[in-house]
């Protein structure tokens, strides 16, 4: 089976996704996409110091996670910041503060 999507955390950046298929029990890592390239150094501002040079700083990450599944089973993906954060599970709304939460879903195979 495959499953895939996009993961975003600002200008914080995300570092990883973690995918567990039995529920939120145990976790491995999905395979990112490479971050987007960021403004040529005639056009960066002052502060781009988060990321990496030629990355851009506020950008979504897709990513794919591949896994052998013979019945159906919950899903559930959380983010890592850049700096180690993991995702919190509790399901917050986007203001103040950004929308947050692990996502699941049953997946049939």
């Amino acid at each position: 089976m495959s499953v895939g999507g996009h993961a975003y955390a600002g200008t914080r950046g995300v570092s990883a996704v973690q995918v567990s298929t039995d529920g939120g029990d145990t976790w491995t890592d999905a395979e990112l996409t490479e971050r987007l390239p960021g403004p040529t150094p005639a056009d960066a501002a002052p502060d781009d110091s988060a990321v990496g040079a030629g990355e851009a700083a506020d950008a979504w990450r897709g990513w794919r996670h591949e896994y052998e599944a013979t019945d159906t089973h919950e899903v559930v993906v959380r983010a890592v910041e850049a700096d180690g954060t993991v995702q919190p599970s509790a399901e917050t709304d986007p203001y103040p503060s950004g929308a947050s939460g692990w996502v699941a879903e049953t997946v049939r195979p």
